[in-house]
């Protein structure tokens, strides 16, 4: 579990755009979702396993959704709009997914 002070140092490295201890990519993303990344966990490899390795598909605001299926009924998202990552989440259950997918519109299969 991170502290708040590690979550507050990794959140810039995001946003920002540098490696933080190697192991940070840059990556565009807004304040909230830096934070998001850096609270969930997220490395540039799970970025990029999740950017390629899913679904990608539209929500209603035009913004760009990436899915992965992380383990059996668990699920990792990337919501990026045009400023880059909006927020980020691991581990979602799919009632969970299937609930965000209704509230925001997600065009989804």
């Amino acid at each position: 579990m991170l502290t708040t002070e590690q979550i507050a140092a990794t959140a810039v490295a995001w946003s920002v755009g540098t490696k933080l201890n190697g192991s940070r990519a840059a990556v565009d993303a807004t304040s909230h979702g830096a934070e998001r990344l850096a609270q969930a966990g997220f490395t540039d490899q799970l970025v990029q396993l999740t950017k390629t390795q899913g679904v990608t598909f539209k929500q209603a605001d035009g913004a760009t959704v990436f899915l992965r299926e992380a383990s059996p009924g668990r699920f990792d998202f990337i919501v990026e709009g045009q400023n880059g990552v909006i927020t980020a989440h691991r581990g979602w259950s799919q009632k969970s997914v299937e609930r965000l997918a209704r509230n925001y519109g997600w065009d989804w299969p």
